[in-house]
């Protein structure tokens, strides 16, 4: 149970009845564990040295005393240092806590049994208390043995019953571990039965035991770990510490009187470098504690039971962390938790163009997407949160939890948003989170907090969870709605509703323009459009960039054809929108825009045209396309453009009037820059003409 460590040290990491000599130490254990957390640790010797007793890593309440004495700092996974003098005795409380676990990792191992041959999101569960797993042996049933006939591991499953509320059972036999319990399992057919299960451990000895172990003429006995899980009113679905609630600001985690939102829980990522608000609600005046690695902080719920608390800036990590909040007898945890950077996702269908669509990646006529991607993420430093239509709505079988990027999880989750975080970790190496919160068809007026239903029961929940900023990929259906006056005002609304409502003035804000489609062609809006109508969109969306810490991706170039409104470049929209955070958020040196017009000087007949983003080219070395000139007449005629001294000479008209570059729903300019980035397209009158 212990060692001598450097600069005679002692470590202690392993909790059995015990005594044992280390050097001129003496080490003696009490303890029954792991049926029972109470360990008392004696140590004899002389002087005093550096004692080091380590959490286990599952314990996220474990108590250490010395004397009676409270030790604070203890993190799960980590060492206690203790300064050991004679006659101190130390005392661990590991509260083991029975708890039902899904099966991260299920959806990984779709090819090997005995877990499943077809993948599906129906993931296993497993009973698990401290350190101990419970295994369901039919060997043990007491009811007619046909209950459980030959494969039933295959079918059966866990009725996931609240385990606080599971009767305990002695264990099974003489010098085996207990205590065991009654779970109930759901049989094909749906025929309900009870059962006993016991620590896994026990298995071997069992059958080792001539009175035990099944002969040639015994019956076939199995046994499992791992079944799938159907909730007590019999929806699959899964098991909680506590329960899921609505309230006024979205769904929440309940245990007692402690609750929080739902957009906290295992798996997640916080976001590094800032201080990290935790809320929630308690009784009225109640002490809440929140514990996250080296952190404690309180805070009281004030006279509506309403508490905050704001976590110290956080370091990125990638090594799984538990957080504990507390408030007197109530408790909520939550495992498996990452700093890094966290962004959230919006908008309408082409950003919920979600990771199951990528087998259109690979079809794609301007250069396919990343092969076979669902089937290869396999990255737990990425995680993901899906945003439903329903997320607000009561119900504990709507999923509003964390989850690794992979799997099933993946497959219904945003591409933009996904490739995104792809990135960023490739180029950072932190933990990435990605909430994602999109509506198919919506307007924007729905995000907007006067008017907007999807504010109200998407975003305002998820306020005020620490982001590093905001994505957002909409304008198609107001773009329909021929909404080529007012959308500026509307974005600008948007973006600074949502800073205001996170506290965050400076927080980025990167948007997607809506790619060439032939609306003109289209009755959608139930309105006329004109060639030129969302060109005049597009201006719509620029003037958003007016406003600090913003950016737009092009998209002139991200569509095979002008009648697919949800083209397939996810991974390349993922990628510039990573450019622009990459280079403004996180000062890496790489181009983020493609060319932007700056201004224009008239010399003649020509137009000598400057950039921003420059080092210009013709991406397919032809005669630059889709630049217009209009003469006093006011008629806009295709013209001729030739690039210069990083510069763009335009000509076509005497005494030019206009220009205009990309003007067309249609327009798939050749204009790049030499990152591989298109410009953005525009339109300019000389002399205010």
């Amino acid at each position: 149970p212990g060692a001598r460590g450097q600069q005679g040290a002692i470590y202690i990491n392993q909790y059995i009845p015990s005594s044992v000599k280390i050097g001129k130490v003496g080490v003696r254990m009490e303890t029954s564990y792991p049926e029972e957390g109470r360990v008392v640790i004696h140590v004899d010797g002389e002087g005093s040295f550096p004692l080091y007793v380590r959490i286990p890593a599952w314990c996220v309440r474990a108590g250490v005393m010395v004397n009676g004495v409270a030790l604070k700092g203890v993190v799960p996974g980590k060492y206690v240092r203790i300064e050991w003098k004679k006659g101190d005795v130390i005392t661990l409380n590991l509260p083991m806590e029975l708890h039902w676990v899904r099966h991260d990792h299920y959806m990984k191992t779709s090819d090997r049994k005995p877990y499943k041959t077809v993948a599906d999101a129906d993931a296993p569960y497993a009973l698990v208390r401290g350190p101990v797993v419970y295994v369901l042996d039919d060997i043990w049933y007491k009811g007619d043995t046909a209950d459980f006939s030959k494969g039933w591991m295959d079918t059966a499953r866990y009725v996931l019953d609240d385990p606080s509320g599971m009767r305990p059972l002695p264990a099974p036999g003489k010098d085996m571990l207990g205590p065991g319990y009654t779970v109930r399992v759901e049989l094909p057919g749906g025929k309900r039965v009870e059962a006993p299960v016991y620590p896994f451990a026990n298995i071997g000895k069992w059958y080792r035991d001539a009175a035990h172990k099944p002969d040639s003429n015994a019956a076939t006995w199995g046994y499992a770990i791992w079944l799938k899980g159907e909730n007590a009113t019999g929806a699959i679905g899964g098991a909680s510490g506590g329960t899921t609630e609505g309230s006024a600001d979205g769904p929440v985690e309940r245990v007692g009187s402690l609750a929080v939102p739902k957009i906290f829980g295992d798996n997640m990522v916080l976001q590094r470098g800032v201080a990290a608000p935790v809320w929630g609600m308690a009784e009225p005046g109640a002490e809440v504690t929140v514990q996250f690695g080296k952190q404690e902080k309180k805070a009281r719920a004030d006279t509506h039971g309403n508490w905050r608390i704001m976590l110290d800036a956080l370091t990125a990590s990638a090594e799984p962390a538990a957080m504990v909040i507390a408030a007197g007898k109530d408790m909520i945890s939550f495992r498996n938790v990452l700093v890094g950077e966290v962004w959230l996702c919006g908008g309408q269908s082409n950003m919920e163009y979600s990771m199951r669509k990528n087998s259109k990646f690979e079809k794609a006529a301007h250069g396919s997407g990343p092969a076979n991607e669902l089937e290869r993420a396999d990255n737990p430093a990425i995680r993901i949160f899906l945003v439903g239509h329903n997320y607000s709505k009561p119900g504990k079988d709507i999923r509003r939890k964390w989850d690794t990027a992979a799997g099933a999880p993946l497959r219904e989750f945003s591409a933009a948003g996904y490739f995104f975080a792809k990135e960023i970790y490739a180029q950072l190496g932190v933990p990435v989170g990605v909430i994602s919160t999109a509506i198919p068809g919506s307007a924007i007026e729905p995000f907007l907090p006067d008017s907007g239903k999807f504010y109200q029961a998407m975003i305002r929940p998820l306020a005020p969870y620490a982001v590093k900023g905001f994505l957002w990929y909409q304008g198609e259906t107001n773009c329909f709605m021929n909404d080529t006056v007012r959308y500026a005002g509307k974005m600008k609304e948007l973006i600074e509703s949502w800073r205001s409502l996170w506290g965050g003035p400076e927080l980025s804000f990167y948007f997607v323009q809506i790619a060439p489609f032939l609306y003109s062609h289209s009755s959608g809006g139930n309105q006329p459009h004109a060639p030129t109508t969302e060109a005049a969109f597009w201006a719509e969306q620029e003037q958003a960039l007016a406003i600090p810490h913003t950016g737009m991706v092009v998209t002139t170039d991200l569509v095979d054809s002008l009648t697919e409104l949800h083209p397939p470049y996810k991974w390349e929209i993922g990628h510039r929108l990573a450019l622009l955070a990459l280079g403004r958020d996180y000062g890496k040196a790489v181009e983020w825009s493609g060319p932007v017009y700056k201004r224009l000087e008239v010399r003649g007949d020509k137009i000598e045209l400057n950039f921003s983003h420059g080092g210009l080219v013709s991406r397919d070395g032809k005669p630059l396309d889709w630049f217009e000139v209009a003469g006093k007449d006011g008629r806009f005629v295709p013209a001729k453009a030739v690039i210069s001294d990083d510069k763009v000479i335009v000509s076509g008209v005497k005494k030019p009037v206009a220009v205009r570059f990309g003007w067309n729903e249609g327009a798939q300019p050749n204009l790049y820059n030499k990152a591989g980035l298109p410009a953005m397209p525009f339109t300019a009158a000389i002399n205010g003409e």
